[in-house]
């Protein structure tokens, strides 16, 4: 019986740094996740301002 319980206590240690490197890995995803976010807007923000410049751009030769 001791060495059932020894058993089951180390799945049950196993288990639980498997879910802690689960959790690790999903708080790195969402942290790069956000910092592509912030990526994208800016990349938009920058697309718009190169749009509008150029609209500008081709209004004066018009």
């Amino acid at each position: 019986m001791k060495l059932q319980l020894g058993e089951l206590q180390q799945k049950l240690q196993s288990a639980l740094e498997t879910q802690q490197q689960a959790m690790q890995q999903l708080q790195d995803q969402l942290l790069m996740k956000e910092q592509l976010q912030e990526e994208l807007e800016s990349a938009e923000a920058d697309a718009q301002d190169a749009t509008e410049q150029l609209d500008l751009f081709q209004q004066s030769y018009d």
